[in-house]
């Protein structure tokens, strides 16, 4: 498989598959943070294109040494934290925090869950997780992100990243015992 890097290098030579390639190998997660973020399916799409559209843009000031994956999610969160302002101040964003698609848009059988009472459950779980301890699971489970990459897209120190997953992840788990859900949901926590 090739690296990001070496698509970027072939799609700047002039090789549109190879952009394709990479577009594709990080479509769905990006999709499916955004859609975590701002709760609307169209929303979502509109910021993943925007986020794709801003990389291409920047392909000659991203620096070589830092991750493209890292990059794309930062500059996805900004595109959502932006849009979720205007919002705020135009007044729309009354539930915006309603309704977590997390797991939804990524699909059952990924994270291990078959049934969907054991996937509504879980969506549950998430949404009562506090909006950071919620982001760093998304983050670290979805997108297998690091506690320093998770660290420098939010400005927090690496052991504050690392106290929200397990504090979240804590959560989940306690919540998942006092709710008797069965062994296949609680599996899928206990392997992240």
């Amino acid at each position: 498989m090739r690296s990001d890097r070496e698509l970027i290098c072939r799609y700047r030579e002039g090789d549109e598959e190879a952009f394709r390639e990479f577009y594709e190998r990080h479509r769905r997660a990006l999709f499916v943070y955004l859609l975590s973020l701002v709760k609307s399916r169209e929303t979502a799409e509109e910021l993943l294109q925007d986020t794709f559209y801003s990389f291409l843009r920047s392909l000659g000031r991203l620096n070589g040494s830092a991750g493209l994956r890292p990059y794309l999610v930062r500059a996805a969160r900004n595109r959502a934290i932006d849009h979720l302002r205007r919002l705020r101040r135009d007044a729309e964003a009354i539930e915006w925090r309603a309704e977590d698609a997390i797991f939804k848009a990524r699909g059952r059988e990924s994270v291990g869950l078959g049934e969907s009472s054991d996937w509504e459950a879980m969506d549950l779980l998430l949404r009562r997780l506090p909006d950071e301890q919620r982001e760093t699971i998304v983050l670290k489970v979805l997108l297998g992100m690091t506690f320093r990459e998770i660290a420098e897209l939010d400005g927090s120190p690496e052991a504050s990243v690392v106290s929200r997953y397990r504090y979240g992840m804590e959560k989940l788990r306690s919540w998942l015992k006092k709710e008797h859900c069965d062994d296949r949901t609680g599996s899928a926590l206990s392997r992240a």
